[in-house]
Order: C-alpha cells, then sequence, then structure tokens
C-alpha cells in the first residue's frame, strides 16, 4: 500500500479550515481512497482529518519558535519577510473645490521580523517526517508549489529563489471551495470524552472568540475591556448560560486566566484543544467574536455567530460561510458593548424565528 502524506500545515488556523482541510477531506475519499493516508498540522487539529489513517503532530521543536501563521506559511519565512505591520500616517494631498486639502491617510508599514527565518527550520522539520516514510511516498505541502493533476489544480507557495515576501505580495495560491470536500465540524470520540470529563452536565453556552494578536492586524482586535463588559451583561441578563472563552495562548485574550464564572477553554491540554472546543460548540447555542479566522469555525459547527469587522469584509465572511449556518456580520471593528448586545438579540430573534437552534 502507498503512502500519501499532507502537511505539515504551519499556516493560518483560518487558512486550514478554508483552503486546506476540505481538500484533503475531498483527495482522501477519491484518489488516495486505498493509501496509507498521514496528516500532519498543530497538536489537536484532528477534526479537521476525519479520514485520514494516521495524524501526525508537529514537533515540539518547532512549536516552541511561537511562529506566527500567513496564509500556508508564516511570518518572518524569508529574511525576516512577511514582517510586523505597524499602523502609521501619511498626509494625502486632496484637490479641493478652492484649494489643496492635505488629509492624514492610515497606511501600514512592514518591517522585518527579528528572529531567524522560518523557512529553513521548516524544512529540517520536513525532512524529519520524511525519514519516517516510505521513499515513494506522495507529499502535498502547503507551503511548497503543488500541483493535482486529475483537477488541473495548483496551489500553494510560489516565491522564486531569493525573493522577499511581504505581505501584499501575491505569492499564495489557495484552494478554491469548488475543488473542496465541505462538511460541519465534528469532534473525534475522544475530543467527546474530553469535554465531558471537563463539563459532565447538559448546560448551554454561550461561546466567545476574544482575538488578540499583537504581530499583525492588531486593529482587528477588540478590547479586553469590552469583551469584560460583555461577559459581565450576558451572565446577568442569561444567567442559565455559561459564557465559554474559546482561542488558544498567543492568538487570544485572557489565556492568562477567564473572567470570573466563565468555562476556560483555551488553557486546556493542547493535544485535545480544538477536539474539545468542537464538541463544547455543539453544546452552545450562539457565539460571538471579532473578526478573525477562529469565528468561522463556529459557523462550520454549525453554530449561530455574531461577527463584527471591517466593511470591505462582509461579503467574503458570508461567503466563506461554507454551510450557511445563521449569522449576522456587523460593519464596524469597533462596536460598542451595548451594539453587540443587541445584534446578540437581533440573531436571536432571527434564529426564533426560523426555529433553528435552541435559543438564549
Amino acid at each position: 500500500m502507498r503512502t500519501v502524506f499532507f502537511g505539515p500545515f504551519i499556516g493560518e488556523f483560518g487558512w486550514e479550515l478554508l483552503f486546506w482541510q476540505g481538500w484533503v477531506r475531498k483527495v482522501c475519499k477519491g484518489e488516495f481512497r486505498d493509501y496509507c493516508k498521514i496528516a500532519a498540522s498543530v497538536p489537536g487539529r484532528q477534526p479537521f482529518y476525519p479520514y485520514v489513517d494516521e495524524f501526525w503532530p508537529l514537533p515540539d521543536s518547532f512549536l516552541k519558535l511561537g511562529i506566527s501563521g500567513h496564509g500556508y506559511y508564516t511570518d518572518g519565512w524569508r529574511r525576516g519577510y512577511p514582517g510586523k505591520q505597524y499602523e502609521t500616517y501619511t498626509i494625502r494631498s486632496v484637490i479641493g473645490p478652492l484649494r489643496h486639502l492635505h488629509r492624514p491617510h492610515r497606511v501600514w508599514v512592514e518591517k522585518p521580523m527579528d528572529q531567524p527565518d522560518v523557512e529553513p527550520q521548516a524544512e529540517v522539520m520536513l525532512a524529519e517526517f520524511k525519514q519516517r516514510l516510505p521513499e515513494d511516498t506522495v507529499y502535498f505541502v502547503p507551503w511548497k508549489a503543488n500541483r493535482y493533476e486529475p483537477d488541473g489544480l495548483e496551489f500553494g507557495l510560489q516565491i522564486p529563489q531569493g525573493m522577499r515576501p511581504t505581505s501584499d505580495m501575491p505569492v499564495i495560491k489557495h484552494i478554491d471551495f469548488q475543488y473542496q470536500l465541505l462538511e460541519y465540524l465534528e469532534p473525534t470520540s475522544e475530543g467527546e470524552r474530553t469535554f465531558r470529563r471537563i463539563m459532565p452536565d447538559e448546560r448551554k453556552m454561550i461561546a466567545i472568540f476574544p482575538r488578540y494578536r499583537v504581530i499583525r492586524r492588531t486593529d482587528k482586535n477588540w478590547s479586553s475591556e469590552k469583551y469584560v463588559q460583555l461577559i459581565q451583561r450576558l451572565q446577568s441578563v442569561w444567567s442559565d448560560c455559561l459564557v465559554a472563552i474559546f482561542g488558544e495562548p498567543g492568538g487570544s485574550y485572557f489565556a492568562d486566566g477567564v473572567p470570573p464564572g466563565c468555562l476556560d477553554l483555551i488553557n486546556v491540554s493542547s493535544e485535545h484543544r480544538m477536539d474539545i472546543q468542537v464538541e463544547a460548540l455543539k453544546r452552545c447555542v450562539i457565539a460571538l467574536g471579532s473578526m478573525s479566522g477562529a469565528v468561522l469555525v463556529s459557523l462550520a459547527a454549525g453554530c449561530p455567530t455574531l461577527i463584527w469587522g471591517f466593511a470591505a469584509s462582509q461579503a467574503r465572511y458570508y461567503r466563506e460561510n461554507f454551510m450557511g449556518t445563521p449569522m449576522i456580520y456587523h460593519t464596524d471593528i469597533d462596536p460598542s458593548v451595548n451594539t453587540v448586545f443587541d445584534l446578540l438579540k437581533a440573531l436571536q430573534l432571527m434564529l426564533h424565528n426560523w426555529g433553528g437552534r435552541s435559543s438564549l
């Protein structure tokens, strides 16, 4: 029996959900159904790969680097780029009816990461995986150039030798939905058992995804103070529901401790974190958070979701809701707590009228 190897996936969580795992599902049930199928990714992401025979976690030697994902690859990939982005302003001249007007214009400045390049370290990791695999293994490595002949599909990373890959450079070819098998995310049996040990009763829950990233696009972060205010209000109004905090260390607020009365699903075993959270989403009546790849997981798991973010991203979030889960996307990256709460009530009413999942 021949072997096919998918990975190692080292990029953004949202990209793994939208532009990788569905394709792996498709080809595992198709051309490679009689192969030994192996996927490699961040520990705990087994729910993305229900049709592989083996799941190999990334080694600690790579994980401890604390690398920030970027599409199919990472920040600091080569010569420090893609780099850390800083928000700044320049003065733009605009011709008015009577005179030249000088207006501030927001721009993002990209500076190289102050760290060893990731590319050679990823190559070492891949070489270590290859030592465990047969010589005739078929490889699909998302941070390399790939071609899947049955569909004439090209995807992955295409950076000419020596080129410095800045954030605005089109070096990534992603896999469109038409080439994927997109299904609801389901936990593994181990994920179900582990979550029930954490939460043995059947209490309804509200999921909160408090995005917090410091390397790229910090403007997408809602403040921790607003999340705390919102949580306190939810606990007061819907006291029969348990507020659960989702995410992972390095990408979410409250990794150092969740607000009082909340269920901490961040500081659980990394080996089972995503599995636990997917199982927990089956118990959640609603989810909410600022724009991120994580909130797309709640949609993929079938949990109605409230998202707030930039107006320019609204259409993309509806398009990337590939299971058609009920959602509201509010076009304001920094809404008030009152606005978020009102939108939550609107989503609750929408669910009640549609006769869907139990409302709050």
